[in-house]
This record gives C-alpha cells, structure tokens and sequence, in this order.
C-alpha cells in the first residue's frame, strides 16, 4: 500500500473505529497516528479489540444485572442436581441431538453448571477476568464439538429452567435481563482465538 492510498484509507479506519468504540463501554483504545503501515496498525488493533472483548463486562444495564443476581440468589436454595436434571432433561428433550456430546453420568455436569452460572452471576458486573475464563469456556465447549447454532437452543432451555424455577418472580424484565445476560456470554463464548 502506498503512502497516498495510506493517507486516503487511514482516516476513514480510525473514524469508524473511533464510531465502533463508543460502544464499549466507555473503554478508551489508543489509535497510534504513528503507525504508517496499514496491515501493522490491523494486526495491533485486531489484538486491542480482542483484548476489549475479554475485558468487558456482559453489555447488560444495573438494572439487568441486579434482576440476574436477584433471581440467581433465589435459584441458590434449589439443589444443583435438580436444577441441572431441569435443564439437561428440558435441553435433551427439545433438542435430542445434543446428548451424544455429554459423555458418562450428567450428576458432575450438574454441578459444572450450577458452579459456572454461581461464577458468572457473582462477576456479572466485574469485568476483571469473567471474559478470559468464559473464552476458554468457549474454547473449550468447541473442543467436545458444540456448534454456535448450539447456542440458541441451550438459551432456549436455560429460560425455561429459570422460567420453571422461579414461577411468580419470572416476568418479562426478569426474562430480558437473563437474555442479556446470556447473549453476551455466548457472544465471549464465541469470540475467535
């Protein structure tokens, strides 16, 4: 690339990055003016964002964070084994082409899920490392097979668990902030190595 295409290409990038981070949460990226290689300015920006990605919290208001951790408190009291057996039996149900990925007896997925959502409820609002462990979370649900179209079906189920659990503490905000919630850990979940 020549310095004249540069010159033309250049601030319009910056511009629709500055555009791109004004979603982020308030989140600052220093745009390096020295830099006069495009491709080098890419590979520094493409590692800055993935780096913004991993840090920022679930894209949910107070308001959601506070619905998600109410309800979570209530859910706390149920046994793990059966607020997994809920969700594993409403997921295999719906969705029977999901159980050949859960291999052995479901007893220690359980309480995986139980100890994941207890993590991810309690760092909901902490940006700190609730990013890189549900990246690796991602990486990891990847490796035993789990496809992104996946991701729609496990909400799916997930409301309904909580729908079921809770009874007369669901309504609509409730549902909504819960949807948030899991939007944004699928998106983390899905963000490329």
């Amino acid at each position: 690339m020549t310095r004249n295409q540069l010159a033309i290409v250049k601030p319009l990038f910056v511009s629709n990055l500055q555009n791109c981070l004004k979603t982020t949460h308030g989140l600052k990226l220093t745009i390096r003016a020295e830099i006069l290689d495009l491709r080098l300015h890419v590979v520094l920006l493409y590692c800055h964002i993935i780096h913004i990605r991993l840090a920022m919290p679930i894209p949910m208001t107070q308001q959601q964070v506070r619905l998600v951790k109410q309800t979570w408190k209530l859910l706390r009291e149920v046994n793990p084994t059966l607020l997994g057996d809920v969700f594993y039996g409403r997921l295999f149900f719906m969705y029977p082409f999901l159980r050949p990925l859960f291999k052995g007896p479901m007893d220690a997925q359980y309480q995986k899920f139980f100890d994941m959502l207890s993590l991810i409820v309690s760092r909901i609002d902490l940006p700190d490392n609730l990013g890189q462990k549900i990246a690796a979370l991602g990486r990891s649900h990847k490796e035993y097979g789990v496809q992104p179209t996946h991701y729609e079906d496990v909400k799916a189920a997930l409301l309904w668990t909580l729908e079921v659990g809770l009874g007369n503490d669901w309504n609509e905000a409730t549902k909504q902030a819960w949807e948030a919630c899991y939007n944004g850990l699928a998106h983390l979940m899905l963000v490329p190595e």
